[in-house]
C-alpha cells in the first residue's frame, strides 16, 4: 500500500522582497511541529521528503525531518511551488515508487493535487501546516485522516 502526505507550510511572514523568500514566524514552525507530531504518533514515516524551493516550504520541510529522524537530503523542486501545473505534479507522484511520500508546499496546488488524487475529488482549504495523509493500493487515492496544528 503506498501513501502521500500533502502538507501545507507553516505560518510564514507577511512580507519579503520576493515572495520565495518568505521564512516561517516562529508560530509557523511551532504548528508544523505540532501537525508533524500528530503523524509521528500515527507512525506516517516518510521514505521520500519533497517540497517546493521556497523559503517557507523548505523550512517546514526540514522541520517534519527533524520530528521523524528522516536523514536522506529533501527534494527541493519546483514542480510544487504555488503556480505550478498540478497536472505535472500528480503525474510525478503517481510516478514514484516508495511506499510513503511526503510533499510539502502551498495553496492553491496543495488543494489541487489533493482533488485531483483522490477517487472523490476532496476538497480542502488547508490551514498553514494542515495535511492530509493519502492511502492507494493503485493509481487513486483516498483520505485516510486530516491534521491540523493543535495547541
Amino acid at each position: 500500500m503506498r501513501s502521500i502526505v500533502l502538507m501545507r507550510h507553516g505560518q510564514a511572514v507577511a512580507y519579503q522582497s520576493l515572495d520565495a523568500e518568505r521564512i516561517l514566524t516562529t508560530h509557523g514552525r511551532k504548528e508544523v511541529l505540532s501537525t508533524s507530531a500528530q503523524l509521528l504518533h500515527r507512525d506516517v514515516r516518510p521514505d521520500l521528503m519533497i517540497c517546493s524551493n521556497y523559503q517557507r516550504a523548505i523550512e517546514s520541510c526540514t522541520i517534519a525531518a527533524d520530528v521523524f529522524g528522516y536523514k536522506t537530503p529533501l527534494l527541493h523542486d519546483k514542480m510544487f511551488t504555488p503556480e505550478a501545473d498540478p497536472i505535472l505534479a500528480m503525474d510525478y507522484l503517481r510516478s514514484l515508487s516508495q511506499r510513503c511520500v511526503w510533499v510539502v508546499c502551498h495553496m492553491p496546488i496543495v488543494s489541487l493535487l489533493l482533488e485531483g488524487l483522490t477517487i472523490d475529488s476532496v476538497r480542502w482549504a488547508f490551514p498553514t501546516a494542515g495535511a492530509v495523509h493519502l492511502i492507494s493500493d493503485g493509481q487513486s487515492f483516498r483520505v485516510m485522516e486530516q491534521f491540523v496544528p493543535k495547541f
